[in-house]
């Protein structure tokens, strides 16, 4: 699980959506130090820190097939940390890290695909004002692919 995921998700008070997999969340400890880069205050912190079913592990050697210069720690982490146990599945958003993931045979989502899961689950009603959130954080996501999340959500 990677940073940009676990901020979106804490402050539009989504971060249960993670657990909508009943698997296990796993976050490297790279990522939560980029999380308390913004203060020991910052409310996307305090949440993560208090959900009891989120697991940090300690970083791993990044393994020479990942591109360190092309990648933060935080995403590199997620990747060793993946590679290092077959079968895991990552939470990236960031477009090359995705790509990385991919060129490794790793499965992976973003927060938009978790948020579809919810739809699914039963625990997001609706897509489109979740969307609408993202995007007013920050988060860029075009045009075309909205009309494509929608669409696959019924919306």
């Amino acid at each position: 699980m990677n940073t940009s995921p676990l901020i979106l998700l804490s402050k539009i008070g989504l971060l249960d959506l993670l657990r909508a997999g009943d698997l296990p969340v796993i976050v490297p400890q790279a990522v939560l130090d980029e999380i308390a880069r913004h203060g020991p205050e910052d409310q996307s912190l305090l949440l993560v820190r208090s959900a009891g079913w989120l697991q940090v592990a300690p970083d791993l050697p990044i393994p020479p097939q990942l591109d360190a210069n092309r990648l933060g720690a935080g995403e590199l982490a997620v990747l060793a940390l993946a590679l290092a146990q077959p079968g895991s599945e990552v939470v990236l958003d960031d477009l090359t890290a995705r790509r990385c993931a991919q060129e490794n045979g790793l499965c992976l989502q973003g927060t938009i695909s978790l948020v579809l899961l919810g739809r699914q689950c039963g625990l997001v009603p609706a897509v489109g004002p979740v969307i609408d959130q993202l995007r007013g954080m920050g988060m860029y996501l075009s045009n075309r692919f909205v009309a494509e999340v929608l669409k696959t959500a019924g919306e």
